[in-house]
């Protein structure tokens, strides 16, 4: 309690300002409620704007009810505190008159001052003016809940269709920054692949490493070069197949269409098969400047006119991605802009979407030299691959000799070399002696009769006759030989296998064939074709990429015979 009046007064005059703030409050937040409800169901109905209302959003109603109460409070001065304590105390205006006793006259002063200070004490501030607000916070508490159940539960009705239009506008935002993201993830990988160059790292990596062996060869150790070539293969190999497994991956599941394929279709797959595709990207860079105006101009049908433009543009290079081999990045790509491309047509899209499709552009720019650079290092590993063919073939003739092409630099000078000495050694470009053609002159004589003449050596001899073993006027007899004289003869052996011979007769007569004779002569074909791929094979002239594909493709043969076979014969 209070030990003097002043004290007394002074908690009244608060607990009376609290209590009078708390009522306003407790009123003021119930009219917020009332509105904010009203605002809850009526933008739930009918969706004008966007929702607003979130869970914390309830926190509103009690902050704003507060400050309305904060601006409407009023205070209470000390002359009514007295006039509440007098009123609880039953004093008779004792502490109003101790309130203005600075400015009374009388002697009369110190009585009362006396009087309200003996009386303070006995008054309780909390009596005078009592203070309970657990009953109408409880009701605040109610209905804050309420709310947050109705912005929770209550379903978004939308009659007039405002807000699902809204969410479409916001789902191609969200999908147009994420199409962005991920275009500009991309892009950064590929810039750091060098694709301006003609091979990539790996390939050219490879090739060094074939160039380096070859250069190695001895002549002296023809099984090591054999070795040294096997290793080189293999890693070549394997390096083939890990393209062909990545283009394969690569490829587009929809690429087999049907249908025509226009003429500057045909043109970019022709440059494609080699490796370039300066068409393409000078197409791109048309569809890029289109983009730029597009984004620029403000009349509707020079936008309507740009935008079909563009679409029937990036459309044909889609089609033509899809039918590639590896295209499956770049249809994508394309794919990706033509997305955008739609979203520049709708309203406050225009810009970035039209920034997006040119970043869009310029990554189908990347993946288009990736495509090309990747089947330039395909034609290039088959390049190698063929490369060492040719020299374990020369290897198998004569001993290779890395220093015999000192000067090669690129693997279609090594193939020059062992072109020129498979040559050699098929006799090809080979002079004949002088006396191999007078050896072969001299198996014929003169006569009247038949003779056949023997000699070793190579080339036409002069004579009367028709050369070696012809037939001649004169008395045929056999041509002198002499072991001792030198020649350039050289004892060797074919390694090509043996083929049909050329047919020298054949005859047709009308009947009706035996039973399983065309049968037969279809599996002994078959059986013909079946040996010599498998030969090929075993004689490494195929390349190993092909093996699975030739093998698959005499097991399906196999396999419809089989059928073709149970299959009940018809009545």
């Amino acid at each position: 309690m209070a030990s003097t009046p002043q004290q007394l007064l002074s908690e009244i005059a608060s607990r009376k300002r609290l209590i009078h703030l708390a009522r306003r409050w407790y009123v003021a937040s119930l009219v917020c409620a009332v509105i904010f409800v009203t605002a809850l169901i009526t933008l739930r109905l009918v969706s004008v704007i966007e929702d607003p209302f979130k869970w914390w959003s309830v926190l509103i109603v009690p902050a704003v009810g507060l400050l309305v109460a904060g601006i409407f409070h009023r205070g209470i001065t000390q002359t009514q505190a007295a006039r509440l304590a007098d009123e609880h105390a039953k004093t008779k205006d004792l502490f109003l008159t101790a309130t203005s006793l600075s400015t009374a006259t009388g002697e009369y002063q110190d009585a009362v001052a006396d009087e309200a200070n003996h009386k303070a004490p006995t008054v309780s501030a909390k009596q005078v003016v009592p203070f309970a607000p657990g009953n109408k916070l409880m009701h605040i508490v109610v209905v804050l809940l309420i709310l947050l159940a109705g912005v929770w539960w209550m379903p978004q009705f939308d009659l007039l269709g405002q807000e699902e239009q809204r969410q479409k506008i916001a789902d191609r935002k969200q999908r147009l920054e994420e199409t962005r993201k991920a275009i500009v993830k991309r892009t950064e990988q590929l810039k750091k692949q060098d694709l301006q160059a003609e091979n990539s790292k790996q390939v050219e990596a490879r090739i060094n490493a074939l160039q380096q062996a070859l250069r190695k060869m001895k002549p002296q150790d023809p099984k090591g070069n054999l070795q040294r070539l096997a290793d080189q293969k293999q890693r070549i190999e394997q390096e083939w197949q890990q393209k062909k497994l990545a283009q394969s991956l690569k490829n587009n599941p929809t690429n087999q269409r049907f249908g025509n394929t226009s003429d500057q279709q045909k043109q970019w797959k022709k440059q494609m098969e080699n490796g370039q595709s300066q068409d393409l990207q000078s197409k791109m860079e048309e569809i890029k400047k289109k983009a730029q105006q597009l984004s620029e101009t403000k009349d509707p049908a020079e936008k309507q006119k740009l935008q079909k433009d563009i679409k029937q543009s990036i459309q044909e290079m889609a089609d033509y991605a899809t039918k590639q081999d590896g295209g499956q990045k770049l249809a994508e790509s394309l794919q990706q802009a033509l997305q955008q491309l739609d979203m520049s047509k709708m309203e406050n899209m225009n810009q970035n979407a039209a920034k997006a499709m040119q970043e869009a552009m310029n990554l189908s720019q990347q993946e288009l030299e990736q495509l090309a650079q990747s089947v330039r290092d395909m034609k290039k590993l088959e390049q190698a691959l063929k490369t060492i063919q040719q020299a374990q073939q020369a290897n198998n003739q004569q001993s290779l000799d890395g220093e015999a092409c000192s000067n090669c630099n690129s693997l279609s000078d090594y193939q020059k070399l062992y072109d020129k000495m498979m040559q050699q050694q098929n006799g090809e470009g080979q002079q004949p002696s002088p006396s191999m053609a007078d050896a072969q002159g001299q198996g014929q004589g003169q006569g009247q009769g038949q003779g056949s003449g023997k000699g070793k050596g190579k080339g036409q001899g002069s004579g009367q006759g028709g050369g070696m073993g012809g037939p001649g006027q004169g008395q045929g007899n056999i041509a002198p030989e002499d072991d001792s004289i030198t020649t350039n003869f050289q004892t060797e052996k074919d390694k090509s296998k043996l083929n049909a011979g050329k047919i020298l007769l054949s005859w047709k007569t009308k009947g009706k064939a035996p039973a399983g004779t065309a049968n037969k002569d279809y599996q002994e074909s078959l059986n013909t074709v079946k040996q010599d791929a498998a030969q090929a094979i075993d004689s490494e002239q195929v390349p190993a990429g092909y093996h699975d594909a030739i093998k698959k493709y005499f097991d399906t043969i196999e396999q419809a015979q089989n059928e073709s076979t149970r299959s009940p014969a018809p009545q």
